[in-house]
């Protein structure tokens, strides 16, 4: 097979052949390419192209200047009623037509504004727009009592200090109205209370967050102090429910079972030992929630303390804080035979990975065992709050290891 390719001789040989003019014509194409690729790579790296933006940025800030100056001259502060405020009032004192549309609608809605946190509570109503008008806002005065008498301008709000309230444990079947103003309840409060206790009594803590008008942070701060004595009539009411249902042929006979449901005590329902049944007494645990805080504490060989049901995953935190009134922490379960136990079995626990567990058992083949939680420091893979966590669950026995590991 022939050479396809001809060496630099033949090339040369061959340019010689063309006419001078096809010999020239290459030479400027040649030279022509040349100084293209060497414009272009000049541009690209050594050419620096510099542009004034000054008269733009000027033409901007004339701008900004001109519409800053329009709202400032727009904004005019006056005293106003937010009960009665019209929607051109609210914009000449300077509000967002959005939020203006969102404040009529909540009022159209039947709201009343009696006081300053009430108009707060209007959630498009920028915080920075009461701060500037807050001054200026003014309420209902009481209604006066003489038909002819002139009603009064209406004045701003004033704050009015009231006794700090006193927590202390009470019953709400039993507490009397000053006992629920030395609460901190308000006396239309306490009133709605009295007339909801005398239709039915109060049987569980959360039955006071039903109370209308009870804030809800003034419920979950007098939360911890509701004792509501159990009656022998009311401590446990028998409720019949059709669990089965069999029919039998000719006799259409229906079996029926008995279930009990009774008042959860306060601090009554042991974290380490509470059963499904158990958790679901608690307001806002059913079966599911039930099972994922028993299969978690499973995991964790049991709970130490309270908090650590909040880790629970897929438990909200509004539930927690319902948990919290009605548990109580103990000791464990299970713990960790931690001079004993092989690295894959304990990397099995929830607040270790399986590098920390190798780091561990190597550390107790060099040293050997751990006899107290400082030894378990001198590892040095912990933070101070990760050893506070694991600490509790391990168990220094030092008893000689029968079992036989070959096989693993």
């Amino acid at each position: 097979m022939a050479n396809e390719y001809k060496s630099w001789r033949e090339l040369r040989d061959a340019f010689f052949t063309y006419t001078r003019a096809e010999r020239n014509g290459i030479f400027v194409l040649v030279t022509l390419i040349v100084l293209l690729n060497c414009y272009h790579l000049y541009c690209k790296f050594f050419r620096v192209e510099t542009y004034d933006y000054s008269a733009a940025i000027a033409e901007i800030d004339a701008a900004f200047e001109d519409s800053k100056e329009i709202t400032e001259a727009k904004i005019s502060l006056f005293e106003f009623n937010p009960n009665f405020v019209t929607e051109e009032e609210m914009l000449k004192l300077g509000f967002k037509s959005r939020a203006i549309k969102t404040f009529l609608k909540y009022r159209s809605a039947g709201a009343k504004f009696r006081n300053i946190n009430d108009f707060e509570k209007v959630y498009s109503i920028d915080s920075l727009d009461i701060e500037r008008v807050k001054d200026y806002i003014v309420f209902d005065q009481p209604k006066s009592t003489h038909k002819n008498q002139k009603r009064k301008p209406s004045t701003k709000t004033k704050v009015v200090k009231s006794a700090a309230p006193t927590l202390f444990d009470f019953d709400p079947n039993t507490a009397s109205e000053k006992d629920l103003k030395r609460l901190g309840i308000s006396q239309r409060v306490a009133k709605t209370m009295l007339k909801f206790r005398s239709k039915g009594a109060f049987r569980k803590p959360s039955d006071l967050s039903k109370i209308y008008g009870l804030r809800k942070d003034q419920f979950e701060k007098l939360l911890p102090f509701i004792k509501i004595k159990q009656h022998k009539s009311t401590a446990k009411h028998k409720v019949k429910s059709l669990e089965d249902s069999s029919i039998e042929a000719g006799s259409k006979k229906l079996d029926f079972r008995k279930k009990w449901v009774d008042t959860v005590a306060y601090k009554s329902i042991d974290i380490n030992r509470a059963t499904v049944e158990e958790w679901q007494r608690i307001d806002g645990i059913g079966p599911t929630y039930a099972k994922m805080i028993n299969k978690y504490r499973s995991k964790l060989g049991g709970f130490f303390d309270v908090s650590q049901v909040g880790e629970t995953y897929g438990i909200p935190d509004s539930v927690f804080q319902k948990v919290i009134p009605f548990v109580k922490s103990s000791s464990p379960l299970e713990k960790i035979p931690i001079n004993f136990i092989l690295t894959d079995s304990l990397a099995k626990h929830p607040y270790l990975t399986w590098k920390q567990a190798n780091v561990i058992t190597n550390y107790r083949s060099k040293h050997g065992p751990f006899s107290s939680p400082r030894e378990i420091a001198k590892v040095k893979i912990f933070t101070k709050e990760k050893w506070e966590r694991i600490v509790p669950y391990l168990d220094y026995e030092t008893a000689v290891d029968t079992f036989d590991h070959s096989g693993d």
